[in-house]
């Protein structure tokens, strides 16, 4: 009977042991989910951040563009028109000369 016991408090003795032992791991695991979990958080907000700025970048893109376009108008009006200005006074040297 007294053996019995021993290898009774012995597995209670080893049972606690491997219960404590679970706790302490699983806490472990809890802290390194949460440095995990805080790390994913990060850099979530650093990938908005960058497509913040991706999409500031986008619309000032957007804008240089269409003023360009408007620019681009601009210049082939007046290449047009003087053109046109060089071809009239061409066409009266030419009309004096003969």
């Amino acid at each position: 009977m007294k053996n019995n016991t021993n290898i009774a408090i012995i597995l209670i003795l080893m049972a606690t042991g491997l219960f404590t032992g679970c706790q302490e791991m699983n806490s472990r695991v809890e802290d390194q989910l949460d440095h995990i979990n805080k790390r994913a958080e990060e850099l979530d907000s650093a990938v908005n951040s960058g497509l913040d700025k991706v999409e500031d970048l986008d619309s000032t893109i957007s804008a240089k563009t269409e003023k360009i376009r408007d620019l681009d108008s601009i210049v082939r009006k007046t290449g047009s028109r003087i053109d046109s200005i060089v071809t009239k006074s061409t066409e009266k040297v030419n009309f004096i000369r003969n």
